[in-house]
């Protein structure tokens, strides 16, 4: 309903987020698999959201993308 298309999430607290979003949505044990399995996704014009906790480094995420 919030118009959101995919929900990819790394992290053990973001299992049940995931499982929560239904069909389009995906866990990766790493962030690393996060990074290669969204990268191949994006073309276009879209936008994403990257979220995460300081602890978490999303920066990564953030950098892999812009690369």
């Amino acid at each position: 309903r919030a118009g959101i298309d995919r929900l990819a999430a790394t992290g053990d607290l973001s299992q049940a987020a995931v499982e929560g979003f239904g069909d389009k949505g995906q866990w990766f044990a790493t962030v690393e698999e996060l990074i290669a399995a969204i990268g191949e996704d994006l073309a276009g014009d879209v936008n994403v959201l990257v979220k995460g906790s300081r602890g978490m480094r999303m920066e990564r995420v953030v950098d892999a993308l812009e690369a």
